[in-house]
């Protein structure tokens, strides 16, 4: 039989850690730790949890039986698991929840249901949007960058800013754009400097993440490392890993928030535009990370797409 350690207890025969799933225990010793409350029995014999397997399964939870969550999340909210009155965009992964801009009421942001929304920033309310705390995304420094989202944007007549830490060249960061197409491009600014704009999605059904009244998902991923980057839509690559911007090391630092809805920092401008968010993660890759692969990315992609209110895992990425 195998049991499943629910504390920490040592023995004449040895010290068994909490959590553990030990097996091959005597028969009297296994009932006197379960009697006593210090383990449980694993059903169906020790063979339902191989052994080699037992430390990938204990590395997805904490010591306190929480599950993990991926180290280099800087954000992860779903708008599906906050009620209407809410104050704030909870951040279920890293606590960096997104504050609503001075222009956008909490009617204005649970106005419709099973999104959180941002209203135009024209007309005086340029600060319409939602800031989440700032990635300060290090480009220059090899860093690399994971976005993935879910909600919906309506084109307008000329390509604007989803979301970002920049509206453009004077201002260092990155800026998610949708075009008047529906398509989707993002670009690296360094304020004064060195720019560069990833490829667009492709102008088919398949490439348009953003359509009025629909809701759709994309993902992006720029890689500090290898200097190429590679966007995903509604789960599916659709521009395959590519060089970016020619490998120039662009400084994209800046504290500046991420900001949904526009790419300005507080109190904002006008170049945004309104829009539906079901869902966002943001995870943030130090220089030295063994980094994922495109396969890896994009089966992440795709299994976030259909629920983008798990946390994605150590061992996801």
């Amino acid at each position: 039989m195998a049991i499943r350690m629910r504390q920490t207890v040592k023995t004449a025969t040895g010290t068994y850690e909490g959590g553990d799933i030990i097996t091959g225990l005597s028969p009297i010793l296994e009932s006197q730790l379960i009697d006593g409350g210090s383990a449980v029995a694993v059903p169906g014999d020790a063979g339902i949890i191989p052994a080699d397997k037992v430390p990938a399964i204990l590395g997805l939870v904490s010591a306190d039986g929480n599950v993990l969550v991926h180290p280099r999340t800087h954000f992860q909210g779903c708008s599906a698991l906050q009620t209407s009155g809410d104050a704030v965009f909870y951040d279920i992964a890293a606590g960096n929840h997104g504050v609503f801009g001075a222009n956008l009421s909490r009617a204005q942001a649970w106005a419709s249901a099973g999104f959180v929304s941002t209203i135009d920033p024209v007309g005086g309310s340029t600060d319409s949007v939602i800031r989440i705390p700032a990635p300060n995304f290090d480009y220059v420094g090899g860093e690399s960058l994971l976005v993935m989202w879910s909600g919906q944007v309506t084109p307008e007549g000329a390509d604007t800013t989803v979301m970002g830490t920049s509206y453009g060249s004077p201002v260092s960061g990155v800026r998610v754009r949708c075009k008047t197409t529906g398509q989707l491009d993002f670009a690296l600014y360094q304020a004064g400097g060195a720019n560069a704009f990833s490829s667009a999605t492709t102008n088919s059904a398949a490439g348009k993440p953003f359509v009025a009244s629909e809701t759709h998902s994309f993902a992006f991923w720029v890689n500090g490392i290898s200097r190429t980057h590679a966007v995903w839509v509604d789960g599916a690559i659709n521009v395959a890993e590519a060089a970016f911007g020619a490998g120039v090391a662009i400084d994209t630092k800046t504290m500046n928030t991420w900001n949904i809805g526009a790419g300005s920092a507080s109190p904002g401008g006008t170049e945004g535009t309104g829009t539906k968010t079901n869902a966002l993660a943001i995870l943030r890759f130090a220089a030295a990370d063994s980094l994922p692969t495109i396969a890896k990315l994009s089966a992440v992609a795709a299994q976030w797409r259909a629920a983008p209110h798990r946390t994605i895992l150590p061992g996801a990425l």
